[in-house]
């Protein structure tokens, strides 16, 4: 089996990062009655992730050494996961919204980096902010769940 060099996968990544910047926006637009202050978090991360998007995408073409591509890919995967965990923890109050299994492409983006290791600790890393998106239990939402 051959892995890809670390240069060329942080090149794909950055790709598929600054792809994810429109639809992060359209999320964020689209999004109605949001919870007071809710929103300002939301344009925040949303700027911030398309700021840094940018950034990771230019500095993914730099001819970085061994080091260099080693700090780099591990700042890009710390950056993933703070804006993807904000976003997850913003929207959680969308009941029904799949926006927590983002949180997938970041054990998938870890995998690619770390390999197995990679993704299980960041499949556990990001297991409070995949529980705390989690729906609150309520009469209503208790009674909907027994008939089911």
């Amino acid at each position: 089996m051959r892995f890809l060099p670390a240069r060329e996968i942080e090149r794909w990544v950055g790709v598929v990062r600054l792809l994810a910047v429109p639809f992060a926006i359209g999320q964020v637009a689209a999004s109605p009655d949001y919870p007071p202050g809710y929103a300002a978090y939301a344009w925040t991360t949303a700027t911030v992730f398309s700021v840094g998007a940018v950034a990771l995408f230019f500095a993914s073409r730099l001819d970085l050494g061994h080091r260099g591509q080693t700090l780099l890919g591990a700042a890009a995967l710390g950056f993933d996961t703070v804006t993807v965990s904000s976003f997850v923890l913003i929207f959680h109050y969308q009941a029904g919204t799949p926006v927590g299994r983002l949180l997938l492409l970041l054990v998938v983006e870890a995998a690619l980096r770390y390999g197995m290791a990679g993704a299980l600790a960041l499949a556990v890393a990001v297991t409070p902010v995949q529980a705390s998106g989690c729906p609150r239990a309520t009469p209503t939402t208790a009674r909907m769940t027994s008939r089911a």
